[in-house]
């Protein structure tokens, strides 16, 4: 394991040794404000690969848009030839950074999302020239089959990402007439390459792109195909979903350097708040019959990834979270049986428990937050205190004045918090 890797896992493992008594909260503060000072810097780096992805797209749209301008004063074969041109130099440019295997990880990634790009615009202008039939559905599929193995060929992350976004694309389109078979079957074939991606470096900025590309496409594909169900399958299976995201987060991202490298986290626990709060006004979905749950379940490979895989990920997740000293994360990984309960006692319960449950999760991150000196932790919980107390009371027939009073608590409250918090970080008695 290289020195990176060495402070990366030695970050990771913090939390569980203050579970553990191993540590007190200050002294694991003290020993990750040290490494991580201490590890090199890889921002210009990066910095340089995305200026080079950027000037590569910026010029693939600029062709593009330069071709179209003069499309109907270009003769057929001159078209074709253009077209074609354009592709080729894609191609050799995409060549030399796979034959040049010292190449830089800018080179691979601009030189790969050209050519991608290059080609969904050949394929686009030929079918215009010689106007081949071809629907919305089968060009988008062609054009990601086409472009995956530049995944492969140049370790690059961008056509992955444009990969996802044109997967995810055509599932909406052609959900009513393929349905969601093959979504699953497209997302495995980029699978290798993540896992790869991860088992490399999974903090890394690109694994980071990555996982947020999927994460989010996961999100989407999963609450469309669980929607086309009753409303009781969409609250238990985005709620498992979302809480296995946060979990996961847990057991394989808590030692990456920034919050937008941990999407699964960021993702997780913001759609558990974002849905509690939905939930928090009205509950409509009935109860929930072990007959229809079944029926879900045999109903093909969508049933079966999201009714059986799905909960075995969340129960995996959260026994690993417990059992390593990470039970703090149950704060957030319990509401999936927080909603399976509502659920369970049917129409009418289910705003209580949701209320209920927010109220703890504000106080809990308020209270943790303050204890281990975490000034996001002890805001994120006086947020979601302050926006409940907010909510309830516009849906209450207090007057002006009441409603004002208890604005400026809060504001004095969150100052406070705040205040108290500075001088501790500070050292001030």
């Amino acid at each position: 394991m290289t020195r990176k890797g060495n402070i990366q896992w030695l970050l990771g493992e913090l939390p569980g040794w203050v579970g553990q008594g191993v540590l007190t909260p200050e002294q694991a503060e003290s020993l990750r404000r040290h490494y991580r000072s201490a590890q090199p810097a890889a921002g210009r780096g990066w910095l340089l690969t995305l200026f080079a992805i950027l000037g590569a797209v910026l010029i693939g749209f600029g062709i593009i848009l330069l071709l179209a301008h003069n499309w109907e004063q270009i003769s057929r074969p001159v078209r074709a030839g253009m077209s074609l041109a354009l592709l080729l130099f894609g191609q050799v440019m995409a060549g030399r950074a796979v034959v040049r295997q010292a190449a830089a990880a800018g080179l691979r990634e601009a030189s790969s999302a050209f050519l991608m790009l290059v080609a969904g615009a050949s394929l686009a202008l030929i079918a215009q020239t010689y106007h081949v039939a071809a629907d919305m559905e089968s060009f988008i599929l062609t054009w990601m089959l086409l472009g995956l193995p530049l995944v492969y060929t140049h370790r690059a992350v961008l056509p992955a990402v444009f990969y996802l976004a044109g997967v995810s694309s055509w599932s909406l389109m052609a959900l009513e007439t393929c349905g969601p078979t093959g979504y699953w079957l497209l997302i495995a074939l980029l699978l290798p390459f993540l896992w790869a991606r991860i088992r490399e470096d999974r903090y890394q900025a690109r694994a980071a792109l990555l996982l947020w590309g999927l994460a989010v496409s996961l999100l989407i594909l999963s609450g469309v195909i669980t929607g086309e169900q009753e409303d009781e399958y969409l609250l238990l299976m985005f709620s498992l979903l979302l809480a296995s995201f946060y979990l996961a987060d847990a057991l394989w991202l808590e030692g990456a350097p920034t919050a937008w490298q941990r999407p699964t986290k960021l993702l997780g626990a913001g759609g558990i708040v974002i849905m509690a709060f939905i939930l928090s006004f009205e509950w409509e979905a009935g109860r929930l019959s072990f007959q229809e749950y079944a029926a879900f379940v045999g109903g093909g490979l969508s049933g079966v990834l999201l009714g059986v895989c799905l909960p075995l990920l969340y129960l995996a997740t959260a026994g690993r979270a417990v059992l390593g000293g990470r039970g703090g994360r149950m704060v957030f990984g319990v509401f999936p049986l927080l909603v399976w309960i509502g659920v369970l006692a049917g129409q009418g319960r289910g705003w209580l428990i949701a209320n209920g449950y927010l109220f703890g999760l504000g106080l809990f991150l308020l209270v943790s937050g303050a204890r281990q000196r975490q000034l996001g932790k002890t805001n994120g919980g006086m947020l979601i205190l302050g926006a409940l107390i907010i909510i309830r009371f516009f849906d209450s027939d207090l007057s002006f004045v009441a409603k004002g009073i208890v604005f400026i608590l809060l504001g004095l409250g969150f100052l406070g918090a705040n205040w108290i918090m500075l001088r501790r970080k500070g050292g001030a008695p």
